[in-house]
């Protein structure tokens, strides 16, 4: 997995930063973690996701 800059925070006001990752079946991506600054959003273009919410693991699909 290697992330590219969509919208950089410079090009959006530092409202926020957009990236795109293209994940293999079965990757593992990042390891559970805080941002202590901002907040990640994740979009499933297709296929499913697990991601850790702080509490709980949740499976997010095709549109989530």
């Amino acid at each position: 997995m290697r992330p590219a800059v969509v919208a950089p925070g410079a090009a959006t006001g530092r409202r926020f930063g957009l990236f795109e990752a293209r994940l293999t079946p079965r990757a593992r991506g990042a390891s559970p973690h805080h941002h202590p600054f901002f907040t990640e959003t994740f979009y499933v273009v297709a296929g499913a996701l697990s991601v850790f919410d702080g509490d709980r693991w949740a499976r997010l699909t095709s549109g989530d």
